[in-house]
């Protein structure tokens, strides 16, 4: 079973807050354990000394230390606060002052602390003591010569003692730092969880298809730029849903009015087809609409392909500026009896292009088409091309009546058509820009409202 977003957020939190709080206590806690240990040891250390010269004040060890331990036994008994006990010269056990009877250490490690620092020091736990026992060890000497070893031997209840009542604070402290760290993860949690919610159910209700609800976003800035962001996305599908329908109204009625025209000729020449001059005119105005149906048929299919991403090129070397003279050949008779000049010009006479000459023909064709149509008569319409560095760039420039400029971002969104009344079904320069991309190229536009349009496309050069 999968965890919410918030238990795992408490859980991990949790784990993780306690792992840090048992390493926090164990070091506490070890370094004070260490601190009143070594503060023990070094008052141990001091008394051990002061006792030290006390016996070598009121002891005569001129008589070695097997004739003190059996002349002066009481003085050693009686001048010690805690455990006395003599060791000879190889620090084997001789007497104890509470009747300890052998060695409690091997005598091999006495003599090497003793030898190396000066004295011998251990903490452990003996029957003898309820609790754990600090231990000093004091070389005795006679004229420098070594006689024997002195250790003496203290309880640490009390150090226990404060460092145990340590502890159960530190514990006491931790557990409560946990509760608190919990409970305050939470409320945070909680915080950052209210939010996601709210974001997932008003998500739902996007992809449910209810846009009528509005996100005020609230929580971290996380949230609060995610919250924004998704209002801005159900702003964009709107708009582009709003785009898509008005596409469908357009396209259908694009169809439908060539579809009118070819029923209402066909009708017509059923009744009359005798009259020749009727006859002619009907079949060149049902030839045409049915080029034009054609034309905005392939169009859709072009569209549909390149929306499901299924536009494979056929590419090959061409010469780019024979093709764009020919398709400027084939605009112009349209042109001259529009009354509008076209006027096609490049610096290069051979510019070799590896593409799709179909595809780039259908760019130039749509670009030169949307030209025509909206340079009024007498207007003019230019196509140039020339090679940039490695790269070659067409303009095609009219002085029609141009473009607002708060369309300019969206003419080559799909649906979207412009303001024009002469504009259509809005998938031509979508497919235009689609070929351009699919050939590693660029177009932009550049046009102010009744001052014309120039489209300029850049496409990758191959040098012959």
């Amino acid at each position: 079973m999968k965890r919410s977003f918030k238990s795992h957020l408490i859980l991990n939190f949790g784990i993780l807050l306690l792992i840090t709080v048992m390493i926090l206590d164990i070091a506490i806690i070890l370094s004070v354990k260490n601190y009143f240990y070594a503060d023990a040891k070094k008052k141990m250390r001091s008394q051990a000394e002061l006792n030290m010269n006390y016996l070598y004040r009121h002891i005569d060890f001129s008589k070695g230390i097997y004739g003190v331990v059996n002349e002066d036994a009481s003085t050693l008994y009686e001048n010690n606060t805690g455990h006395l006990m003599i060791l000879d010269e190889n620090a084997n056990f001789l007497m104890s002052t509470i009747g300890v009877v052998g060695n409690l250490y091997h005598p091999d490690e006495i003599k090497t602390q003793v030898s190396r620092r000066g004295y011998f020091s251990s903490i452990g736990q003996f029957d003898f003591y309820d609790s754990n026992t600090m231990t000093i060890a004091l070389p005795i000497k006679y004229q420098s010569t070594l006689i024997g070893y002195a250790l003496f031997q203290s309880s640490l209840a009390e150090t226990d003692n404060a460092i145990s009542t340590i502890e159960s604070i530190m514990i006491i402290f931790s557990i409560t730092a946990v509760v608190l760290a919990l409970v305050m993860s939470v409320v945070i949690s909680k915080k950052i969880v209210t939010p996601l919610a709210k974001l997932k159910d008003y998500a739902l209700d996007i992809a449910d298809g209810n846009y009528g609800t509005e996100l005020e976003p609230s929580g971290t800035l996380e949230t609060v730029t995610l919250g924004e962001t998704m209002n801005f996305m159900k702003s964009e599908i709107l708009r582009r849903e709003e785009i898509k329908n008005e596409f469908i109204a357009n396209i259908s009625h694009e169809l439908k009015t060539p579809l009118t025209s070819i029923k209402g000729w066909a009708y017509t020449l059923n009744v009359d087809h005798e009259d020749e001059e009727i006859l002619n005119e009907g079949l060149e105005i049902i030839e045409a609409e049915s080029n034009r149906l054609t034309g905005m048929v392939n169009d859709l299919l072009d569209f549909s392909r390149l929306l499901n991403n299924q536009v494979s090129l056929n590419k090959s070397r061409l010469d780019l500026a024979a093709l764009i003279k020919n398709v400027c050949y084939q605009f112009r008779p349209r042109a001259n009896k529009e009354g509008k000049s076209l006027v096609c010009n490049s610096n290069i006479d051979i510019i070799e292009f590896y593409g799709d000459s179909d595809r780039i023909r259908q760019v130039l064709i749509n670009l030169l088409d949307n030209a025509l149509k909206f340079t009024s008569d007498g207007g003019s319409i230019s196509i140039n091309s020339h090679a940039e560095n490695d790269e070659i760039i067409i303009t095609i420039k009219d002085d029609g009546e141009g473009m607002d400029e708060n369309e300019l971002p969206h003419i080559f969104e799909k649906f979207y058509r412009g303001k024009s009344k002469k504009a259509h079904a809005g998938i031509g320069l979508s497919i235009v820009s689609e070929i351009i991309e699919l050939h590693s190229g660029k177009i932009k536009v550049n046009s102010k409202k009744g001052e014309g349009s120039e489209f300029i496309i850049t496409l990758p050069w191959r040098k012959s």
